[in-house]
Formats: structure tokens, C-alpha cells, sequence
């Protein structure tokens, strides 16, 4: 009895190390840009409780407008797909992160979903967050150094998940922002 609960609580253990895996795994598309973002890998150490610490890797692409004006609020999103993991029931899912500002504004900008239930084995998530444009010029929007799960399993109860950059933080995409046009005077 008490070999399958170990077993048990180690697949939970192992789901929740893919869960933060997946949530690691950020891919969209870039909206009004250009030329679409390019899916960037970065490597993760992650802390899980009973099983300690894993090393994750992680595609990440941006979804952001590639224009904007000095004093509006854009939406950044980042869409979460897993692929490949067990499935292992979880509820009560909050997934956060950070993208570092730098270039003509400074900063970072929350990304944050929750979800009610999900599966590991198929978990889709699509973390959002808004940034208000300050200043005109390029705003480079970087992967954030860290991604925080909380969750509760029925196996292992509730447990947060901190997962740490390990790699080089790459440009996640650029927004090109320009002071509003104030209109002209007929004369």
C-alpha cells in the first residue's frame, strides 16, 4: 500500500515538474506586426516540493502589437502549450510571470492566468498582462527570470512551483512607440 502512494505521490511530483515545464513553454503570435516572433528556448531550474529540483527547458514567443502611441495601454499575451506531459488532474492553477522592459521604458509587466481545473497531460494556458506605453522609442520586452505556479493536486494537496532562468533571457519581440499625431490646423 504504501509503495503505491510513494508511486502516486511521485507521479504527482513529476506532473507538477511538467506543469511548470508547460507553463514555461510560451507560444503565440506577434499581433500587427511585421514579421512574426520567432519561438525562443530558454532553460529553467524549477523547485518542486517532494522531488526537489528539475531543470526544465522552454520555447517562449510573444504575442504583442508591433506599434504603439505614448499614453495607451497595449495587451501582451502568452499562450501556454505543453506538449508531451502526463496526465495528472490539477485545480486551482495560477501561473505567473514577469517580461522586463528595457530600451525607452523601463520596467516589467505582470503576466498572470487562473484556471478553476486543468490536466497537465493537455494544459493550455494563455497568460495576459497590459503595459502602458510611456515614453516614445523602442520597448524591448524580455523573458522574465522567473515563473511561478501555484496549484492543488489531489495527490500532493496545494504546492507552489518556482522556476528560476538558468540561460540567457532573450528578447521576446520589440513595440515601436511613437507620440500621438495631434491634428493639424486649416489655415
Amino acid at each position: 500500500m504504501f509503495k503505491r502512494s510513494a508511486v502516486r505521490m511521485a507521479a504527482a511530483a513529476a506532473a507538477c515538474v511538467m506543469t511548470a515545464g508547460g507553463g514555461l513553454s510560451l507560444a503565440t503570435t506577434t499581433a500587427n506586426a511585421a514579421t512574426a516572433a520567432k519561438a525562443q528556448t530558454v532553460k529553467y531550474s524549477c523547485k518542486i516540493p517532494v522531488i526537489g529540483t528539475e531543470s526544465v527547458t522552454a520555447k517562449l514567443t510573444l504575442s504583442a502589437p508591433a506599434k504603439g502611441t505614448t499614453g495607451k495601454t497595449v495587451k501582451l499575451s502568452v499562450q501556454v502549450q505543453p506538449s508531451g506531459l502526463p496526465a495528472v488532474a490539477v485545480t486551482n492553477l495560477t501561473a505567473k510571470s514577469a517580461l522586463s522592459l528595457s530600451g525607452a521604458q523601463k520596467g516589467s509587466v505582470t503576466l498572470s492566468q487562473f484556471l478553476s481545473k486543468a490536466n497537465s497531460g493537455n494544459l493550455k494556458l494563455n497568460l495576459a498582462g497590459s503595459l502602458k506605453l510611456a515614453k516614445a522609442g523602442a520597448v524591448h520586452l524580455t523573458v522574465g527570470s522567473s515563473v511561478t505556479f501555484s496549484l492543488t493536486s489531489s495527490i500532493i494537496g496545494k504546492a507552489t512551483l518556482t522556476c528560476h532562468a538558468t540561460s540567457k533571457l532573450p528578447v521576446l519581440g520589440t513595440i515601436s512607440v511613437s507620440k500621438p499625431r495631434h491634428g493639424r490646423l486649416n489655415s
